[in-house]
């Protein structure tokens, strides 16, 4: 969230530049926050009877050394939930769940890209996110510049590269598409 670098200087004094960061949960906290709102929300007050502790646990442990979100071991416990086929979720199924999210084709192919590739699709997500479908190839560069520090000719290069591996489509002489859905995790 860069809203204070973006507006005007004189706006921005008036607003104040007070960050509030928020650090990513512990192992514990995910814990908790797992045992005691999200799974009960989402299978049921015998939710505590479907996970092991030792299963929480380690999903627990493997979101807080990744990332810390929610999000994160919250899929992973559905996932695991679902590769136990309505049988108690143990370790085997949430390691399972965890080489399986990790080995997704989405994320085997984010890894290989260029960081430059990474910086064009990410801005092309966000500027679709906020603004719809297409993409002006003059906002996706400077935006690609500004957000990532990337240069210009080098985020033209990524685009180029992006649009001969079919991610990106020029839908018009000044305007590409985002050929995978922002579901996919590029939001």
């Amino acid at each position: 969230m860069d809203l204070p670098e973006r507006v005007l200087p004189r706006i921005s004094s008036r607003l104040g530049l007070n960050r509030i960061i928020f650090a990513p949960y512990t192992s514990a906290q995910i814990t908790t926050i797992l045992k005691e709102s999200l799974l009960p929300t989402i299978f049921g007050d015998g939710a505590s009877k479907l996970f092991e502790d030792q299963a929480l646990d380690l999903c627990s442990r493997k979101t807080a050394a990744v990332s810390g979100d929610l999000r994160r071991a919250l899929e992973m416990c559905k996932l695991a939930a679902t590769l136990a086929k309505g049988q108690k979720v143990d370790l085997h199924h949430v390691a399972e769940a965890s080489v399986k999210m990790s080995s997704s084709p989405m994320h085997q192919f984010l890894k290989n890209n260029s960081m430059d590739e990474k910086a064009v699709m990410n801005t092309a997500a966000t500027i679709v996110r906020d603004y719809g479908s297409e993409v002006l190839i003059e906002r996706l560069l400077s935006g690609v510049k500004v957000d990532h520090g990337v240069k210009y000719s080098e985020a033209r290069q990524a685009m180029l590269s992006l649009i001969s591996m079919n991610i990106l489509t020029r839908t018009g002489p000044t305007t590409v598409a985002l050929n995978i859905s922002l579901a996919d995790g590029l939001s």
